[in-house]
């Protein structure tokens, strides 16, 4: 039974090796940077990169809306953010003392409002987004940044050329074996088939083997 132990590890190696690589799988986000002038917004540069995106648990409650569009048009995330136009003036040395302590504080404090600020915007990413975009606070669209090339699934029901059934389940089935689209997942299953069937025949002709033995003797 050596050889049919050795095909059990090697099988569990696989699935270990399997589960490895999919833990240590990098979380991307989209980093969408946006500049601000005279009242509208336009796109300074939008890319792919690795990280986490912040929980944003507390949000404004009126400001610009941020969504990620699927290629079905479903809503994947949103939320909503602020653009700071209205800058404190920095207070200068003479206001405090050698110990960095305040020791003058005017009645008003001045405050300088911008005409222009970029603001960089980390969104989650999703495989099957289309689009991002930003709305104002009476609903309007001002923003549409195409992030369709980053995507790996476009469901349109069809299983493209770099969609498989890990990254587009949508699009690729499961055991659709189609013979222009092989999938990673199917030659996961045809090994592990083809592994199983081996250590069976390995067992059933030692068995066979076994009985010839005992037959003679007997």
């Amino acid at each position: 039974m050596h050889k049919s132990k050795l095909i059990i590890f090697m099988i569990v190696s696989l699935f270990l090796i399997n589960l490895l690589c999919s833990a240590q799988s990098e979380e991307f986000v989209y980093s969408l940077k946006i500049n601000y002038f005279g009242g509208e917004i336009s796109e300074e540069n939008l890319r792919l990169v690795e990280g986490n995106p912040p929980d944003r648990l507390v949000q404004p409650e009126e400001g610009y809306t941020l969504k990620v569009i699927s290629f079905k048009g479903d809503v994947l995330n949103s939320f909503k953010f602020e653009i700071q136009l209205t800058q404190s003036y920095e207070p200068p040395e003479e206001w405090f003392d050698e110990e960095g302590n305040q020791i003058y504080f005017p009645d008003e404090i001045e405050e300088h409002i911008e005409e222009e600020v970029s603001l960089t915007l980390i969104i989650p990413y999703y495989k099957t987004a289309q689009s991002i975009e930003i709305y104002n606070a009476g609903n309007e669209l001002v923003l549409s940044s195409d992030v369709s090339k980053y995507s790996t699934c476009n469901q349109d029901n069809i299983c493209g050329s770099n969609e498989d059934t890990k990254n587009c389940p949508y699009d690729c089935k499961q055991f659709d074996l189609n013979l222009t689209k092989i999938t990673p997942n199917f030659y996961w299953i045809m090994g592990i088939i083809v592994i199983v069937a081996i250590v069976i025949l390995t067992i059933l002709h030692k068995f066979r083997k076994r009985r010839r033995k005992k037959h003679h003797k007997d």
